[in-house]
Order: C-alpha cells, then structure tokens, then sequence
C-alpha cells in the first residue's frame, strides 16, 4: 500500500480527481469532516454516528421539487440510493404519523425509534459496501488519508478519523463493542 496521505492532501486529491458519479462518497467527505470535530479521542466514529449524518445531510435532498423526488444518480447499483431512499421512507413514516416535513433538526426526534433503526442499519450496510470503501481510492489504488476501517469479531466497520487527532491511527487498538 501507498505511504499515507496527510488528510488535507487527500481531501484535495479526492476533490481533483474522485470519481462524482455514483458513489456518494462527497457526502462521506463531508460527514466525516462534520463528525471529526466531535469524534471520541479514540478516534472511531461508530458506523451508526455516520449513517445518521449521512441521513441529516441528505435530508432535504429527498423533499419534492416541482412534485417530484429529483434523483442523484440512475444506476443498477442499489448501494448508491440507499441513503435517499431510507430518507424518503422516514419523510413516509413522519408523514403518515401526520407529521410535516421539515427541517432536520426538528423532525429527528418525531421519528419513531424502530423506523429510525432501520434506516440506520440500511445506510450502514450500504455505506460500508460502497462510499467508504471507494473514498480512498485514488488512480485504483486504496491509500489511506483520512479513515481506516477495523473489523472486529462481528465483523463490524469502524471508521477511525485521523482528522480527529494527530495520532497515528495504526498504533492504537480499541476494545469498542460494536455498534
């Protein structure tokens, strides 16, 4: 593998030369880079924390304009439509509870806890199939810059930030259960 980037340098070269279509891996740029001011001094962010933040940021983009859902990308592979689809099911939930559609903020703690679960769980599979594993990927080659992903004995993913800290990610191990 690649010597690491420094994240800036990475952030930079996913910007110049990551593949736009398709993969949603803006949308993990820019959740990560909202979570890591916040990240536990572990630096793991747990894959639920992520997929909530995928959920919010992309929470307006599946409100109707001009009656219809706009859509992002049209492509046979159902990993890339997750998080819009699950946001679209949660606008379905709250609006069949008689609840408006509104901002983020405000409608979160409306939702019911086992529709919210779900969508999370939705988003986390699918986050983990594809954004989080292509993020990384400059000219074909994974070179790591801003997360590395563990898997524990469930086979679960954490994405550790290296925004969050200054410490090398690679010389730590966590004991975290997994979300």
């Amino acid at each position: 593998m690649p010597h690491p980037l420094d994240p800036v340098e990475g952030v930079l070269a996913v910007l110049d030369t990551g593949s736009a279509s398709g993969t949603n891996k803006f949308g993990l740029l820019l959740a990560l880079i909202d979570l890591a001011p916040s990240a536990p001094e572990s630096g793991f962010v747990p894959d639920a924390d992520l997929a909530a933040k995928l959920l919010e940021l992309h929470w307006d983009h599946a409100r109707p304009y001009g009656g219809h859902v706009l859509r992002q990308v049209t492509t046979p592979n159902r990993d890339n439509v997750v998080v819009i689809t699950e946001v679209e099911a949660l606008h379905a939930h709250l609006r069949a509870a008689g609840f408006a559609i509104g901002p983020f903020e405000r409608v979160r703690k409306v939702i019911a806890a086992s529709a919210w679960n779900e969508a999370l769980a939705r988003v986390v599979k699918a986050t983990r199939a594809n954004p989080l594993r292509r993020l990384q990927t400059l000219d074909r080659q994974q070179v790591v810059f801003l997360y590395e992903i563990e898997r524990g004995a469930s086979a679960s993913c954490h994405t550790r930030s290296r925004l969050s800290s200054g410490s090398d990610p690679c010389s730590e191990t966590s004991s975290s259960s997994a979300s």
